[in-house]
């Protein structure tokens, strides 16, 4: 089993986790992502990367915490039409 902090070919990463900024909402899993950011800061803060994995991962983060904000936002919009379509019948 690999490290989630070994380098990886561009179509592989841990657990068969793929994020892209070209997958659809249905195929990112927001849990996924937070995990993986978990595990990236608790390798940052132990000091088990080496530095020149350090700006990888740290982009890594930077493009998870950016589609995270994108589901967060898509998700308060659905349930915000959700509530209104309600109020409405």
């Amino acid at each position: 089993m690999h490290s989630p902090f070994q380098k990886h070919p561009p179509d592989q990463q841990k657990n068969n986790l793929i994020i892209t900024k070209d997958m659809t909402n249905d195929e990112f899993r927001y849990g996924d992502a937070i995990k993986e950011i978990e595990e990236i800061l608790e390798h940052i803060e132990n000091e088990d990367l080496d530095v020149d994995d350090l700006t990888e991962k740290v982009k890594r983060v930077a493009q998870l915490i950016k589609l995270c904000r994108k589901k967060l936002t898509q998700t308060e919009q659905a349930v915000e039409k959700i509530l209104e379509e309600m109020q409405d019948k």
